[in-house]
């Protein structure tokens, strides 16, 4: 057993309590109480200082695009089959990346990994903790199938002179693969012959809604494709990147999707980023749209996260309404929020220490993952 004294406690919904922090051997919170006393085990005394929910991003492609490796360490596209369900994010992570140690140094201890957007269907994303030394230990499980609208599969494919060349053609592959894959599960349910089919298999979680489909789309219009395809094939869907979301913001309110916003701290690079800025997730948020917002590691290095909320506050977001972003909202989307996203019983103490207000940016003091102190 573990307490952890005097802190001032900070849920995921910014509500803070002033108290001691009792965990178990196990690595879980058991309460958050006054005055806790064990008798025996590890006693810390945290002197006031903010003890805060280890931080999460939805979207990366951590150990999937190596550090300073190039070609050798980028695993994140097969270029060449444009629709590949059947890849898995977790066959391509080298989880001693040198991203890993630095994102849990900063707090960062929980992350879906995708594969890329160059293929309309690019494979099955998994979310994992950032701490341990084989993927298999390291994952939760699935977290959603990629896929992708917009430019990135036009430009890898087009050059090849293959499908898709267009936006329609993108769309095509995804909402015919995935029909497809219905009547494939449809005769498998009624006990009918069929043919086994990687492919046709990769998509079941999502048609059973085990999982969803993460839909990279920055365009209003792209946006609403996917709304669409997911609507027609009756599976759920999260958006990713919606660069645009502050332009349809009553039309995402009425479809019930998750965002996940960003890559925002960067230029650019690409027409359909033009609308890019700050405006996007804080018109989302305060129209009550569930977002998360990502680094999309490494456009933006993981251990960068905390940095995004910081610049949120210039935007008139308070820390109630930007601890979600990076806590609760993200363990959701992942589907691992019985596990992390929060401090209360039962959840793993995935924990933050800090001498100040998280998003002010101050020397994190402790860090710990599942109970055990980490750093500090």
């Amino acid at each position: 057993m573990k307490v952890l004294k005097n802190g001032v406690i900070v849920l995921a919904s910014g509500e803070q309590l002033k108290g001691d922090l009792l965990i178990d051997d196990e690595g879980k919170i058991v309460k958050i109480g006054e005055e806790i006393f064990i008798d025996g085990g590890e006693v810390i005394d945290l002197k006031g200082q903010y003890v805060y929910p280890g931080l999460i991003d939805a979207h990366t492609h951590i150990g999937l695009m190596e550090e300073g490796i190039d070609f050798v360490g980028e695993d994140i596209n097969e270029y060449y089959d444009p629709v590949t369900p059947q890849a898995r994010a977790i066959d391509g992570i080298y989880p001693f990346d040198v991203a890993f140690r630095e994102a849990y140094q900063e707090g960062v201890l929980a992350v879906g990994v995708l594969p890329g957007s160059s293929n309309p269907v690019g494979g099955t994303g998994y979310a994992l903790s950032t701490r341990g030394k084989t993927v298999d230990r390291m994952a939760f499980g699935p977290c959603g199938l990629k896929i992708a609208f917009g430019e990135n599969p036009k430009k890898n494919y087009a050059g090849q002179k293959r499908l898709p060349a267009t936006r329609m053609g993108t769309a095509m592959l995804i909402r015919e693969n995935l029909l497809y894959a219905r009547e494939y599960l449809r005769k498998k349910e009624k006990g009918e012959k069929v043919e086994f089919d990687l492919k046709k298999e990769a998509f079941i979680p999502v048609l059973k809604r085990e999982i969803p489909l993460r839909a990279h789309a920055h365009r209003a219009d792209d946006i609403m494709t996917a709304i669409r395809i997911a609507r027609e094939v009756e599976v759920d869907v999260v958006i990713e990147h919606c660069t645009e979301g502050h332009l349809i913001i009553e039309e995402l309110k009425e479809a019930r999707v998750p965002v996940v916003v960003g890559p925002t701290l960067t230029g650019r690079s690409k027409y359909e980023l033009r609308e890019l800025g700050w405006e996007t997730p804080v018109n989302l948020i305060k129209a009550g749209v569930k977002t998360a917002i990502m680094t999309d590691h490494p456009v933006i290095p993981l251990k960068y996260l905390r940095l995004l909320g910081f610049l949120l506050q210039n935007y008139g977001l308070t820390e109630k309404e930007i601890l979600p972003l990076f806590t609760k909202n993200p363990a959701e989307i992942l589907q691992i929020n019985s596990f992390v996203g929060d401090i209360k019983p039962n959840l793993w103490a995935n924990l933050i220490v800090t001498e100040k207000p998280l998003f002010a940016l101050g020397k994190i003091s402790m860090v710990f993952f599942k109970g055990e102190k980490i750093v500090g």
